[in-house]
């Protein structure tokens, strides 16, 4: 158990330097207008699907709706955001465990891709 917290611990800090490098343009992300593979039956993709890669490893970012159930016919709508190491087939690898981080990565790589900043900058006369 000890092992896979150590893990855990240090996939979080991973995310936080790939939030920071993405920030600071030094990791520069893709819109990629596939799907994943291997979505759940109930699990449908939102908006874009973001790619790029990091150390010779594909990263692929999305946003989700799935379906939880809570009785047999009864279920809630909930949303999530995978951060995943891909294959060249684009097929998931592993998962990176969810965190806070997660969705601030996936703020600041929309903010990057509609290029959010350059729209301010001529409007605003910046």
């Amino acid at each position: 158990m000890i092992q896979f917290e150590k893990e855990e611990d240090r996939s979080s800090k991973a995310i936080t330097k790939i939030l920071r490098q993405t920030l600071e343009g030094e990791i520069l992300w893709k819109i990629d207008n596939g799907r994943p593979n291997n979505l759940g039956a109930e699990e449908y993709v939102i908006g874009h699907v973001y790619k790029t890669d990091v150390l010779d490893k594909h990263l692929r970012l999305y946003k989700y709706k799935s379906k939880f159930f809570t009785d047999y016919l009864e279920y809630t709508m909930i949303e999530g955001i995978k951060l995943q190491f891909v294959d060249n087939n684009d097929n998931p690898e592993w998962e990176f465990p969810y965190s806070n981080a997660v969705d601030d990565l996936y703020r600041a790589i929309s903010y990057q891709t509609s290029e959010v900043k350059d729209f301010f900058e001529k409007l605003l006369g910046d």
